[in-house]
């Protein structure tokens, strides 16, 4: 006798079947973590709220791109100093230490740098 089991993912915010390009998502908030099964339409408006909290957000752990890179050495990596720099040079107040956020490299970058 021959069996067949098939898994259907369901999107956990509408309750429609996924029938393509459906993810599971995990997310932490206050210390709690979250798993939920999502259309890849639900993904997309899921990522775009929570968008401008992760922009200025501190990363403190996760699965990195590449394992042992230095960031520096990365595609699109920009030197902390210039940016600390050109932000200087334009009047924009930054910590001499420690992350820059990311709204400050959109700024530098949007100016060719």
């Amino acid at each position: 006798m021959a069996k067949r089991t098939r898994v259907v993912m369901i999107d956990d915010l509408t309750g429609e079947e996924v029938e393509e390009g459906g993810q599971t998502l995990t997310f932490s908030v206050s210390g709690v973590n979250y798993s939920i099964d999502l259309s890849a339409d639900n993904a997309k408006k899921f990522q775009a709220a929570l968008q401008p909290y992760i922009d200025v957000a501190e990363r403190v752990g996760g699965r990195r791109s590449r394992s042992g890179s230095n960031s520096a050495s990365e595609p699109g990596a920009v030197d902390p100093g210039a940016v600390r720099a050109w932000a200087a040079r334009n009047g924009v107040k930054i910590s001499t230490r420690g992350r820059i956020p990311a709204g400050l490299l959109a700024q530098y970058k949007a100016a060719g740098n």
